[in-house]
Formats: C-alpha cells, structure tokens, sequence
C-alpha cells in the first residue's frame, strides 16, 4: 500500500516522467486507493495495447485516469479476435459493446494509421495474412526468416524413434525449413473436436524437432540496424523450447487436452509438463504470441458436426491469429471435409475463404504423402497430401 500510495503521488504531483504498466483493474485500483474517485488526472498519456481484445467497459477504467488535455493511443488490430463475450450484443449496438478499438473506430470516428512492418514472421507468412485484408503494403522486416536445425530431419526412423507413434519419411518435407507455409490435408469424415491421428502427427513433428531445432532463426534482421543478427549456437533448451521454439493451437479444448497428454507422455522427463501444457491452448488464448514452428490442429471430420459450427471453424479472423503466430514455419493439419464445408450462411461461406485460400491456393505445391497412428496394437495409415508454398 505504501508503494502504491507513492506511486500515486508521484503522478498527481506531475515533476518527474513515470511509465506505468497495468491491467485495467489495476489502473481502478490505483486511482481508487483510500476510497478516492475513479476520475483521476494520473496519465497524460494512456496506450492500450491489444485495444481489439479489450471491450469498452474495461478501456473505461484506465480511460478515468487521463489527463483533461491527455492523449490515448489504442493499438490492436481488428482482423484478429474480439473478446469474448457470454451473450451477443443487441443488434445496432455492437460497436458501443465489442472492442475498444471498433468503438473509437466507428462511434467515434477516430482515423486508423497502419503499421506497415511485421517484425515477427517471416515473408511468405507475411504474405499470406495479407489474403486477411490487410493492405499490399504490409511487409515483413525479416523477409527471409528461416528455422535451422542442428542436425539433419531423417527420413528412416531413428533407433530413438518412440514405439507408441508411426515414423513417416514424409515427415522429413513437412519440416524442410525452406517450407515455411505447409498443410497436411487428409480424408476423415468421423472426428469430432479431438483427433487421435493429428494429435500423433503433433507429436512426431514436437518430438523430431525437439533437441534439434536451433535457438536461433536464420536471416532475422536487428529491429534497429537492419543488420542480420550473428546466430546464437546450439538448439533449444527443454524448457524454452516450450516456452519460444513450438506452439500447437487448435479450436476445441478436447483437442488440446489430447495433444497435451500425448506430448506429456510423449517427453516426460525431457520437459516441464506444465510448459508443455502452457504451449498448447485454443486460438483465443494463443492470441498475442508467438512462436518459431506454429502448428494447426484442426481436429474435426464429421461433416454434420463441422456444419454445426461453419461459423466457429471457418472465421476468417480465427484462421487469421492462427497463422499469424508463426515467425518462420506453419504447418496445418485439416481434414477434407473442413476444407470442402459450404456454408449455408452466405456471411460464414465469405468468412471460409481465408482457411479455403491458404489450403487450396497458396499451398499451390501438392505431394502425395503416408502417415499412420497408432492404437491398441493396431497401427492405423492414413492417405494424405503434403501442401507447401511453391510461389507464385
């Protein structure tokens, strides 16, 4: 309490330059300690960050505390995802209830200044999420961003290779560094929200990359001199690599409590279960981060269940956080039948082309491929094809 009073303090009295980091809770909290008003001129400058995950009611609390003649930045992006509400909002008032940053947009009029460099992915990723709508302009700082490995991905399986999964010799193209934007489209037609082939698939890239994927991407660029920074030696750590180097999202938590336990069991003892756990997680939480290899789990198969949830599985601003996590490598698992999944809704058929585009156009290289899982004694094969970004 001392400290916060200090801190408060020092901001009324306005002498020095204070830099303030806090949820808006917090913000409340700080302006309200020893039961003064809510309304209090502490900031002249509030900067709300991820202001398209902030809804108004809580940007109104850190909005109390800026100074009569004070600025506010709001800087978000809106091809990404709102938060989450437990009911929709009236019709006509979405602006006034969704994001703060649609609120000041389109209430308020206040004018949109896009930031045209992507520090964190590579170009080919970049390149894509333009398909999103964002302008020909955006580009990325680190064009030729690039996974390396220690030591070469193998295409016969390794004497160390776990009992419980099924080696492919496909693996091996999935994981080709020059790859950066690759899908694996497969026939299903019976999955619904968890996966035991994509999780095994998840499982055999995390654990052929593991140990080997090094701490540093090739080609990235300082994000001041613009000069190549020196490669770091060595692969990642067990607990970083978590942590930086891999990232799973997928729709459904069915299929993120599958894909964690298979990778818990898949490296126990090689890893903190609970990083293990933290690296797998839904689209809506995986939001505002990042990682060197993202992959995509999509999970289901079962036509009627995907008709169920077109609207949930073929949102273009879903599709688009997924993809934009990556920093050099992509990869999606997708069944067919989401891939060929026409919506009745003309809204949600427009919303499918993002997912549509990246499967069926921008992997515009396709190579027939044999994976297999395994379950109960019985080893399982699956016919699929290896999609990769050829270019243009």
């Amino acid at each position: 309490m001392v400290e916060l009073r200090d801190l408060r303090n020092q901001l009324l009295a306005g002498r020095d330059s204070v830099i303030v980091g806090a949820t808006p809770e917090q913000t409340f909290n700080l302006a309200t300690l020893d039961d003064n008003s809510p309304v209090q001129s502490l900031f002249d400058l509030i900067l709300i960050d991820e202001a398209t995950q902030m809804d108004v009611a809580h940007a109104v609390l850190p909005l109390c505390t800026v100074a009569p003649r004070g600025s506010v930045i709001l800087a978000g992006d809106p091809k990404q995802l709102p938060p989450i509400h437990q009911a929709e909002p009236p019709l006509g008032l979405e602006a006034m209830l969704g994001p703060s940053y649609v609120f000041f947009r389109d209430v308020h009029g206040v004018g949109e200044d896009m930031l045209e460099e992507n520090y964190r992915s590579a170009g080919e990723i970049v390149t894509f999420c333009r398909q999103a709508g964002y302008p020909d302009t955006f580009r990325s700082w680190s064009p030729d961003l690039m996974v390396r490995y220690t030591d070469v991905i193998p295409d016969a399986q390794p004497a160390d290779w776990p009992a419980q999964l099924v080696f492919s010799a496909d693996f091996r193209r999935i994981l080709d560094p020059a790859h950066r934007c690759v899908c694996v489209v497969y026939d299903d037609g019976r999955s619904s929200q968890s996966n035991r082939f994509e999780a095994d698939m998840v499982a055999s890239l995390a654990w052929l990359i593991g140990g080997r994927l090094h701490q540093q991407l090739a080609n990235e660029r300082h994000p001041v001199t613009g000069i190549n920074i020196p490669a770091a030696d060595g692969a990642y750590a067990a607990e970083r690599f978590w942590q930086e180097a891999l990232g799973i999202v997928t729709p459904h938590r069915a299929q993120q409590a599958l894909v964690t336990a298979r990778l818990q069991e898949l490296f126990r003892g090689r890893g903190n279960p609970e990083l293990i756990r933290d690296a797998v997680d839904t689209v809506e939480r995986f939001q505002g981060q990042q990682r060197d290899v993202i992959v995509c789990t999509f999970a289901m198969g079962d036509p009627d269940q995907i008709a169920e949830e077109d609207e949930f599985l073929h949102s273009l601003n879903r599709f688009n956080v997924m993809a934009s996590r990556a920093r050099a490598k992509l990869v999606v698992l997708v069944s067919q039948q989401i891939v060929d999944h026409l919506a009745s809704d003309l809204e949600v058929l427009r919303e499918s082309r993002l997912l549509k585009t990246f499967v069926e156009t921008f992997c515009n290289q396709s190579t027939p491929a044999s994976f297999g899982w395994a379950h109960d004694g019985r080893v399982h094969r699956v016919d699929a094809l290896v999609r990769v970004h050829g270019g243009q």
